[in-house]
């Protein structure tokens, strides 16, 4: 890997800004098709212009995809490129987090798109919360982009203030380690970065060592739905559910979880947390799994629904669906092996 990447020594830019509020990170593989409804979204949002910066890197696509950043770049003073060789996701992210010059860090994938309000709404929040170190704000999921956003009043936001633990908690439960619906005080990430030997689950990795550091923090949940994550099967760095049943992703799967779990100083509720998404990733992986897996990983899997599952089932803050969920499954699991 040549480090000069992470200098910046091969950007695509025009001009240089004082140092933006927020820094969006845009990772890019192959994503032609939708690239440019992700960036329009991006380059729209209503009353700002230069207080946020866009970096995009085009993690080696082998389609149009770079040239459409390279494009953007020329049209937009606050986006800068970064084309490398293919690495994936992780990298394409550490990368951005190197460069990024904004007090705040948000992300966006290349085949999603985000509301017009997007900076409104966290400038806002900011400014309310008195610069929070975290700020969590919904999401929704689409086949296809949608019709039109809610539009918020910005007189005043709303939000419910969480300590460090209690967010992570919730992260490693029901919210989720998604990094496209936070923002995150830079100076909170500068010695963190995303593991780039994961194939799945690096983003809860991510969170996890984030809170292991930064457990004292101020973060608030805002009601504010601001981000489309649109379901297109196989396309783009982060799209890896498709595989998660086969033999190589449940085990890059089980090995992400378990690296989570081995963080050192994390809360025991976390922990917790934890190993209830692997007893419930375990019973939803021996039930769809289409393929015969190796006798020590299956040993395996019903020893984590063992230890698990039982212990963890009603401590976990996961969704009641899911949970629901994963018991009908284990229920079926059972019966289907007598």
């Amino acid at each position: 890997m040549d480090d000069n990447l992470y200098n910046g020594s091969r950007l695509t830019a025009h001009g240089e800004e004082s140092t933006p509020k927020f820094s969006i990170i845009v990772p890019v593989y192959n994503c032609e098709k939708y690239l440019v409804n992700a960036l329009e979204s991006l380059c729209s949002q209503e009353n700002f212009t230069h207080n946020y910066e866009i970096i995009i890197i085009d993690d080696g696509s082998t389609d149009k995809s770079g040239e459409i950043c390279d494009s953007y770049a020329s049209k937009y003073d606050f986006i800068r490129v970064t084309h490398t060789e293919n690495y994936g996701v992780s990298h394409a992210r550490n990368i951005a987090l190197k460069q990024a010059q904004g007090d705040y860090i948000l992300f966006c994938d290349a085949d999603d798109f985000v509301s017009p309000q997007l900076i409104s709404v966290v400038n806002q929040a900011v400014k309310e919360f008195n610069q929070p170190d975290l700020i969590v704000y919904k999401y929704f999921f689409a086949s296809l982009p949608s019709k039109g956003w809610i539009k918020y009043d910005l007189s005043t936001i709303n939000g419910i203030a969480y300590n460090g633990w209690d967010m992570c908690l919730k992260i490693a439960g029901e919210i989720g380690g998604y990094p496209w619906s936070k923002v995150i005080r830079r100076k909170l990430v500068e010695n963190i970065c995303f593991d780039e030997k994961l194939t799945c689950c690096e983003d809860e990795h991510f969170f996890m060592k984030f809170f292991a550091v930064n457990n004292n923090i101020r973060a608030y949940y805002i009601d504010y739905c601001l981000y489309c994550y649109v379901q297109h099967k196989g396309v783009g760095l982060t799209r890896q559910f498709d595989t998660m049943y086969s033999k190589s992703g449940l085990a890059n799967f089980v090995y992400a979880t378990e690296k989570c779990i081995r963080i050192k100083n994390l809360d025991s509720r976390v922990i917790e947390q934890l190993q209830y998404n692997l007893y419930s990733s375990a019973i939803q992986s021996l039930y769809h799994m289409p393929v015969k897996i190796k006798p020590g990983t299956y040993r395996k899997l019903k020893l984590y629904i063992k230890r698990y599952g039982c212990k963890y089932y009603f401590r976990s803050k996961a969704p009641f669906k899911s949970k629901l969920k994963t018991f009908v499954k284990h229920v079926l699991f059972l019966l289907r092996k007598k």
